[in-house]
């Protein structure tokens, strides 16, 4: 499934109760600072080989350049969760989502498309309401 935004999900045939991400793999290095922004660092389990920043970040097990990541590799993380971005990392997102592995691939442009992206990537995270400080 996909929308306007670029969400990309396998649906679910039953969901008993909603749960969040606890082993993301971001390959981009702007997911990578946008998780930790919201406080979900420790959730990330995989980065880009572009991820300096934060510095925890570059502790990460890298799973390649921003074209030349594997599905392989980012499958064998076992995330709940891969963010990717831009058109230019569809082939490899449409593997991952072949694959099982679930998906937000997000394609901003602009000022208001990064500030959807971080709301996005963030309802992703957390319940409703939840307290970021």
């Amino acid at each position: 499934m996909s929308d306007k935004m670029g969400l990309i999900l396998p649906l679910a045939s039953h969901v008993s109760r909603l749960t969040f991400p606890s082993r993301i793999v971001c390959l981009t290095a702007e997911s990578t600072e946008i998780i930790y922004a919201l406080g979900a660092g420790d959730r990330v389990v995989g980065v880009s080989g572009f991820s300096v920043f934060p510095e925890e970040a570059r502790a990460k097990p890298r799973i390649g350049g921003y074209t030349g990541i594997r599905a392989e590799r980012v499958l064998s993380l076992s995330p709940d969760l891969v963010l990717a971005y831009s058109d230019l990392q569809a082939e490899v997102t449409a593997e991952l989502v072949k694959e099982g592995a679930t998906v937000l691939h997000l394609n901003q442009r602009s000022l208001s498309g990064i500030l959807d992206a971080i709301l996005l990537i963030g309802g992703s995270l957390y319940e409703a309401g939840h307290d970021l400080h």
